[in-house]
């Protein structure tokens, strides 16, 4: 029996010492990612641009968050995200973020976005370079940017610069939603001083759950008449969906000086409201398929619409297509029997868009 011990005892002992190795190999591994040599290009800290290494961004000061946010066709993002903060890496600079108005974030796939001043000075943003204890993958690697509670849009993956911006900030459009289509679904209100329908600006806002950040709405009509509203004002108010000069911006509070007609484009933060109707009214025509409207590179010339490798087509019946950025600068909008269709090149038409945004793969 005591010839029998031995063996088992030393096999433990064997598998115990495997166990060791691999664990403490693993964990060696995981301070020597392949993608460590990588470098980003940071620009505006310094006079000149900065060439970073992922080691070096790995050797900071490093948190760990978990974090999730909605892309735009509703799926849920999760990672863990490790690594230093954007507030950090300005402060090695002998710099505050509260100096930027922006802060540009650009991916090896073509994606750039830029992060305004309220979400810098609200949220915790990451440089992200390991997702808990796992490295990042290919489609990731080597530097992911994580916002702390806002939306997908704005988390950047494969990040290869950084731009800290200065100067009047612009906005920048992550989405476009196009008010011929949306508005005459929705709840009708009526409007006795005028007899026409409209929709409370309210539940506009909440019937996509935006989450708009913005102290001021820009409205503009085909007109040329551009009015700059505050959001409460603009909560206050209505779209009208039938009459004279709709979409019309009106509200029984407002004086008849407050009030917009033949309103063509709302811009609230990063959100953008369009109406082809009266965007047909001042933008040229061009011919696609045998199909004669409104260029998408036209409605988007004034928005400052994000750059991104693909973008996401949602009609009304919640369908979605994905075209790539040459598919949708070549698009045009159509009116026909009374409905709008999205036409892109050798493609099939897309009848009631209801939006359209920029995405990167996730």
């Amino acid at each position: 029996m005591g010839n029998r011990k031995i063996p088992i005892l030393v096999l433990a002992v064997f598998f115990i010492a495997i166990s060791v190795s691999s664990c403490s190999g693993q964990q060696a591994g995981s301070a020597e990612l392949d993608y460590m040599p990588d470098t980003i290009t940071v620009s505006g800290l310094e006079d000149d641009d900065i060439t970073i290494s992922i080691k070096t961004i790995s050797d900071m000061e490093s948190v760990s968050v978990k974090a999730k946010a909605q892309k735009s066709n509703g799926d849920i993002v999760k990672t863990t995200a490790k690594g230093p903060t954007l507030k950090s890496l300005a402060e090695q600079h002998d710099r505050d973020l509260s100096e930027f108005s922006s802060v540009r974030v650009s991916s090896k796939d073509g994606y750039s976005v830029a992060i305004p001043k309220e979400i810098i000075e609200k949220s915790d943003i990451i440089l992200s370079y390991m997702d808990g204890k796992k490295p990042l993958s290919d489609t990731e690697s080597p530097l992911r940017i994580v916002v702390i509670g806002e939306r997908a849009m704005y988390w950047v993956r494969m990040v290869d610069s950084i731009t800290f911006e200065t100067g009047e900030a612009s906005t920048q459009v992550m989405e476009i939603f196009l008010l011929d289509t949306v508005l005459p679904g929705m709840k009708q209100h009526l409007l006795e001083d005028d007899e026409v329908n409209a929709v409370s600006t309210v539940d506009l806002f909440d019937k996509f759950n935006t989450g708009a950040s913005a102290d001021k709405v820009k409205i503009v009509s085909s007109d040329g008449l551009i009015k700059n509203e505050t959001i409460e004002n603009f909560f206050k108010g209505f779209l009208t969906t039938e009459g004279k000069n709709a979409p019309r911006f009106c509200s029984p509070e407002f004086p008849v000086g407050m009030s917009v007609d033949n309103v063509s484009t709302i811009i609230a933060g990063d959100l953008a409201f369009c109406s082809p109707t009266q965007l047909s009214r001042i933008l040229d025509k061009k011919m696609l398929d045998g199909h004669k409207g409104i260029s998408f590179t036209d409605i988007t010339g004034g928005l400052s619409f994000v750059r991104a490798p693909g973008y996401t087509v949602t009609s009304e019946t919640d369908e979605e297509l994905i075209l790539t950025e040459n598919q949708l600068a070549d698009s045009i909008l159509f009116e026909e029997g009374g409905s709008w269709y999205l036409c892109y090149p050798g493609g099939d038409l897309v009848k009631d868009p209801v939006s359209i945004s920029g995405f990167q793969q996730m």
